[in-house]
């Protein structure tokens, strides 16, 4: 039973975080961004599965499933933040000028206080969950609690870390670089 247990915990981690990586890949259209986000979720999910092992939780029905939702509640600081990074141009439109750290800026100012609300309002009713009296509500308070504050952890720190650091200039592992796959330009009344 155990092992039906510890097989359904993979195959659920494994098929969010393949979904995720696959929807990182069309929204940012970057692989570079994408495979960042894919090792910061992965960080956060072995993180949480440790501190599963220090709660003392045996891989029983409810761990299970906490396991296959660990990716999907990884994914949506980083998601965002992601999507910031590459909605930044480098041309100095935002007026923050060029480069890496700039992005990064712009993504903390644009997206870091609609993060840190969600984590918030998420971790006050993980929080009231934990209250239950049902073991089965008690637990997954505290696993969404758990999860939420490492998601939010690990966005704002290892994500962005690795954006300042080597995340991509330009048009560097965007998609649509290619010239084919090129999104058409918007062509103003002015020009016409």
């Amino acid at each position: 039973m155990v092992d039906g247990f510890n097989k359904s915990a993979r195959t659920g981690i494994t098929l969010a975080l393949s979904f995720a990586t696959v929807v990182l890949f069309i929204f940012t259209g970057n692989v570079i961004v994408t495979a960042m986000s894919v090792v910061t979720i992965m960080a956060v999910v072995v993180s949480v599965v440790g501190m599963m092992v220090l709660y003392g939780w045996t891989l029983g029905v409810i761990e299970a499933v906490c396991l296959t939702l660990v990716s999907g509640f990884a994914v949506d600081y980083i998601v965002h933040f992601a999507l910031s990074y590459i909605a930044c141009k480098e041309d100095g439109t935002f007026g923050l000028g060029v480069g890496r750290a700039n992005r990064v800026t712009f993504a903390f100012f644009e997206m870091g206080i609609s993060v840190f609300s969600g984590s918030i309002t998420t971790i006050g009713a993980s929080c009231f969950l934990m209250l239950a009296q049902l073991v089965m509500f008690a637990q997954f308070g505290k696993f969404m609690c758990t999860t939420i504050v490492l998601a939010l952890l690990y966005s704002n720190t290892l994500f962005m870390a690795m954006l300042s650091m080597c995340g991509p200039s330009g048009t560097a592992g965007s998609i649509y670089a290619v010239k084919c796959l090129q999104k058409p330009s918007v062509v103003s009344d002015e020009s016409q």
